[in-house]
C-alpha cells in the first residue's frame, strides 16, 4: 500500500457512522484507528498493527441526491487512498435518464488484534505484545 498522508490530511477526525466504528486519527500506516478507545501503544507498534479492510456492495441510483452522495463519499475516500474500489459497473437507463451504478468496494483502517487493547470486546485493560 502506498503512501497514505494525503487521504489522512483531506479527511483527519472525520467520525462516520458508515467506517462501522469510532476512529482514531492520526492512526498508523497511513490509515485511521478503529477501535473501541484509543490505542495506548508505541510508534513501532502502532506501525505493526495489522491493516483491516471491511467489504461492501451496493447499486446507486445517481438521479437521488442520497445516493450520489453516498456514492461520492466512496469515490473520494478511494480517490485519496483509504478504501479501494474492488469492481464498478455504471449502466445509463435512457428509458429515466439515469445512472445506475452497482459498486463493490474495501475500507481500509487498522485495529488491534482480537484480545488486544481496546479490542471489539471492549477489554481496553488487556495487554499484548507485537513481536
Amino acid at each position: 500500500m502506498e503512501n497514505l498522508s494525503g487521504g489522512m490530511c483531506k479527511f483527519f477526525g472525520e467520525q462516520d457512522a458508515r467506517h462501522g466504528g469510532k476512529l482514531f486519527w492520526p492512526g498508523a500506516r497511513g490509515l485511521p484507528y478503529r477501535g473501541k478507545v484509543s490505542p495506548l501503544l508505541k510508534r513501532h507498534e502502532l506501525e505493526s498493527l495489522p491493516i483491516v479492510g471491511d467489504t461492501y456492495e451496493r447499486v446507486f441510483d445517481l438521479s437521488n441526491e442520497e445516493d450520489a452522495a453516498y456514492y461520492n463519499w466512496i469515490r473520494s475516500h478511494a480517490r485519496n487512498g483509504l478504501f479501494s474500489i474492488d469492481f464498478i459497473e455504471r449502466h445509463w437507463d435512457e428509458d429515466s435518464a439515469t445512472m445506475r451504478v452497482y459498486i463493490e468496494w474495501t475500507q481500509f483502517y487498522t485495529e488491534s488484534p482480537p484480545g488486544g487493547l481496546g479490542d471489539a470486546n471492549g477489554d481496553a485493560d488487556k495487554k499484548f505484545t507485537l513481536g
